[in-house]
């Protein structure tokens, strides 16, 4: 995951498509799609019929649904 956030332009505000999100997430557009109607997954932007999604609020997505492990 880390790498191919290395290939998105890191500005925060930089804009990404639906399709280019799934990729990193490793999921669907289509699931994208069920996570924004369930009102789960990251913060996205509708503009018209497009909807958008800022580097920073899929960074902070995955931050927020990161675990680590219980070190014993």
């Amino acid at each position: 995951m880390k790498d191919k956030m290395n290939h998105v332009e890191h500005r925060p505000d930089t804009l990404l498509r639906a399709r280019v999100v799934a990729d990193l997430l490793g999921t669907t557009e289509g699931r994208l799609a069920n996570m924004r109607c369930a009102g789960v997954g990251p913060t996205f932007i509708k503009i018209g019929h497009s909807v958008r999604y800022r580097v920073s609020d899929i960074e902070a997505y995955l931050n927020a649904n990161t675990i680590k492990p219980v070190t014993a």
